[in-house]
Parts: C-alpha cells; sequence; structure tokens
C-alpha cells in the first residue's frame, strides 16, 4: 500500500477502536445506541470509500482483513440501509456505494442476502429511471474474481463459491433475478 492508503486505512481502524473503546469503557450508560450506529456507518462508508480508490492487491487485502464483527455489521445492518436510503433517494452515488459494500462484505455470511440486496437495489434504481447495470459491471470489475473453484463464474450454480464479480456482473442471469426482479420490472 502507499502512504496515503495506509493512512486512510490506520484512520479508519482507530475511528472502530474508538467506537470499541466507547462500548467497552466503564460508563456505557452515556453513549446512545443511536449515535454508535452513526459512527459505526460512517467508519464503514469511509471504508467503503477506501475500498473503491485501493488498488487490487489492497482490496483483496481489505476483503481478507474486514473482521467477522464488521462482516456482521455490513451484511445485517449497513448494507440494508444503503438498500433502503438508495430506495427513499435514489441517484448513482448511492447506488456505487450500496454496490461497493456488497463487494467488500464479499458474500460473508450467505450468497442469498446478496442477491436480496442485489434485487432490491436493482428495483429500486429501475423504478427511479437508473439503469443499474453500468454501476453493476463498475463494481463487478473490482470485485473478488474467486479462489479457483469458479474463477470466471462459467458455472450455473449460483452460491457462496460463485465469484462477487460474476454475481455483479451476470446478476440478470440469475434464478434470483428471472424470478423475484424480472417479473416486477414492467410495473415501474
Amino acid at each position: 500500500m502507499d502512504d496515503a492508503a495506509v493512512n486512510d486505512l490506520v484512520v479508519v481502524l482507530r475511528g472502530f477502536v474508538r467506537i470499541i473503546d466507547a462500548i467497552l469503557g466503564e460508563d456505557t450508560t452515556s453513549i446512545s445506541p443511536a449515535y454508535i450506529a452513526s459512527q459505526t456507518f460512517d467508519l464503514l462508508t469511509d471504508t467503503v470509500r477506501l475500498y473503491e480508490r485501493a488498488k487490487p492487491r489492497q482490496r483483496a487485502v481489505l476483503r481478507a482483513m474486514t473482521p467477522i464483527e464488521i462482516n456482521r455489521i455490513l451484511t445485517w445492518h449497513f448494507i440494508p440501509h444503503l438498500v433502503d436510503h438508495f430506495s427513499q433517494v435514489p441517484n448513482r452515488e448511492r447506488l456505487r456505494t450500496a454496490l461497493l459494500a456488497i463487494s467488500l462484505d464479499n458474500k460473508h455470511w450467505d450468497y442469498r442476502d446478496t442477491l436480496v440486496d442485489l434485487g432490491r437495489l436493482y428495483r429500486a434504481a429501475i423504478g427511479s429511471g437508473i439503469d443499474p447495470i453500468v454501476e453493476f459491471r463498475d463494481i463487478a470489475a473490482i470485485s473478488d474474481r474467486g479462489n479457483g473453484s469458479h474463477p470466471t463464474g462459467d458455472e450455473e450454480t449460483w452460491n457462496d463459491a460463485f465469484p462477487m464479480h460474476a454475481f455483479m456482473a451476470r446478476f440478470e442471469e440469475s434464478a434470483h433475478f428471472q424470478e423475484d426482479v424480472k417479473p416486477f420490472l414492467s410495473g415501474l
């Protein structure tokens, strides 16, 4: 990593440490859950921005070093928050931020969560007049290409082994898209 990227990462990690210190501190009654959530989401947004600017090897390191607790927050709280936020006030920047967070999460918990989030984003984008496929493919280009089990996404089995790159680039080919997204697009 170059010095600027290391400095950015250190700032983000120090922010997480401050939140953890506050939670584990002796006087946790003065810290509201809303404040902790807000600070955590701000730091995750900074992490997503760092992920977008990073070089391919740096992105791989960020995906690998994201602790399980952060992935849990990404999957169950932050990504749904971003999807909801985009659905309420859609624009390309919010779509991109949500897709970057999904790419960083890299299907860490369950590929079905990823498919649902991608579907919600896709429907909301179409409903607001934004063609999402451009952003899907842009973020797919910087996403994980797999560990060799499905290096190109040629397999038709969409599961946790299917690379994130293919999840985004070929989302319109998925059974989830065909069954749970496409039928609802004509009314938008």
